[in-house]
């Protein structure tokens, strides 16, 4: 695959773990309904439920499967050469890489 053709993945590293507590949290309720205590079991599976909405949408929400937008104020010419140190997921180094026509970005991080 050309390097041009990748599309750049963000890491969301946190999705698998809210999926993993949700489910986790959901079951557990579930059991807890079946074998033990109606109301705590809908509490619980109720939570469950709440924490993996309120991920979800916050995805939606906040943008986080896109890069970030660099503003025009940052007077960007397109020939720079830009180190980001601590990038994360690197938002910021592909947001300001699709302002730089021949010039080069690198992100660095942990």
């Amino acid at each position: 695959m050309d390097v041009e053709e990748r599309k750049p993945h963000y890491g969301y590293y946190a999705l698998p773990i809210f999926v993993a507590i949700s489910v986790t949290i959901i079951v557990l309720g579930l059991l807890i309904f079946v074998f033990q205590s109606q109301v705590v079991g809908i509490v619980l599976v109720s939570f469950g439920v709440y924490l993996f909405s309120a991920y979800g949408i916050s995805m939606h929400f906040a943008g986080q499967s896109k890069a970030a937008e660099v503003p025009d104020m940052s007077h960007i010419r397109g020939d720079e050469k830009v180190l980001d140190v601590g990038c994360g997921l690197g938002k910021m180094t592909i947001g300001v890489a699709k302002h730089l026509a021949t010039g080069k970005v690198i992100g660095v991080d942990i």
